[in-house]
């Protein structure tokens, strides 16, 4: 009899070593994916997919009364994931179809309308195209990489006050663009054209100008540009073009010379007599668009928000590009363009 209490005392304490090893174990696991995702960093899940939002102020045309509409998303901005579904409703009357296209622009961070004459019908289906190779993707990196970028985000902000966005960011590892900036007309045209290329293993930051109709071209780069300032950079382009209303006080044309003024950051040969820019927007190694806004203007629900404009038709993106990458005429401290031979 004591040999069968002795066996079942060692096959209990067998099973209890056992279970708590099993327990062990299993803490041992959750400590360790705990640690894991601390290091991660938030849950970004927690942030709904949208953005171009602020209090009173919409990227998106936002009505501040009641109107009668077939279209279901007229009061709320959808969060990306519904991207999609909002390419089906492409046959609406014009009030409905205007709110969509400027939902659709404002979660894309796309204009694929064109102006004067609007081609929806190609519109729609480059949304669809952008969609395919850029967007699902996109959605599905935002809720496992996304991050914010405070500092990215000050250097827009400034003193505004105003707290950086919530919701994530996610950047491609490889992109470029060209941004090209003109004024003036017959013997004093000014031009100016920018070019950036970015990759996980190399940077470059040239710009080439003249100051007036038929003089030489002179051609500078911005010097030891690093991929980490890159990408800031393009954060906070982002970060305007969901929130242009940061640059509602800034004045394009400084009150330099008369009439015609020259414009804020450049040399005083850089007018506001007929001034234009284009953009080409972000795109991937293909050549294909991932970003092409230029916001220059948004929408105000609270009727003592009087601005919903920039000073001029010319948008975000060229003022971000010039405060963060200053001409020597205005941050010389801060200017790393340098000439090249």
């Amino acid at each position: 009899m004591s040999g069968l209490v002795e066996s079942s005392r060692r096959s209990v304490t067998a099973h209890m070593d056992c279970r708590t090893s099993r327990i062990v174990c299993a803490v041992f696991t959750l400590l360790t994916l705990y640690h894991v995702s601390a290091l991660a960093g938030p849950d970004r899940t927690s942030h709904p997919l949208r953005w171009g939002e602020n209090q009173s102020l919409f990227r998106w045309t936002r009505y501040s009364y009641e109107i009668r509409s077939a279209y279901p998303f007229w009061q709320r901005l959808p969060v990306l994931e519904e991207f999609p579904r909002l390419l089906k409703y492409s046959e609406l009357r014009q009030t409905d179809l205007d709110i969509l296209v400027s939902q659709l622009q404002t979660l894309s961070r796309c204009d694929f309308v064109g102006y004067p004459n609007r081609d929806y019908q190609a519109a729609f289906q480059k949304w669809q195209d952008w969609w395919d190779y850029h967007g699902a993707q996109l959605a599905d990196r935002l809720r496992t990489e996304g991050q914010s970028y405070p500092e990215a985000w000050q250097a827009i902000a400034g003193p505004s006050g105003i707290p950086c966005p919530g919701y994530p960011i996610v950047l491609p590892s490889a992109w470029s663009f060209q941004l090209s900036f003109r004024s003036g007309d017959y013997g004093a045209v000014v031009e100016e054209v920018i070019d950036m290329r970015v990759s996980p293993m190399s940077t470059s930051l040239t710009r080439r100008y003249h100051r007036a109709t038929g003089t030489p071209w002179q051609s500078e780069e911005w010097e030891g540009l690093t991929v980490q300032e890159a990408h800031s950079a393009l954060a906070s382009l982002i970060y305007a073009i969901d929130n242009p209303w940061v640059y509602a006080d800034d004045t394009l044309a400084d009150n330099r010379t008369g009439l015609i003024k020259g414009i804020k950051g450049r040399p005083k040969e850089w007018s506001n007599y007929y001034p234009s820019v284009s953009w080409s927007g972000v795109m991937d190694t293909d050549g294909r668009v991932l970003i092409n806004d230029d916001v220059w203007s948004w929408h105000a629900t609270d009727r003592r928000e009087r601005r919903s404009s920039l000073d001029y038709p010319i948008g975000v993106v060229f003022r971000v590009i010039r405060d963060r990458f200053p001409d020597p005429s205005w941050k010389a401290t801060r200017s790393k363009w340098k000439a090249v031979k």
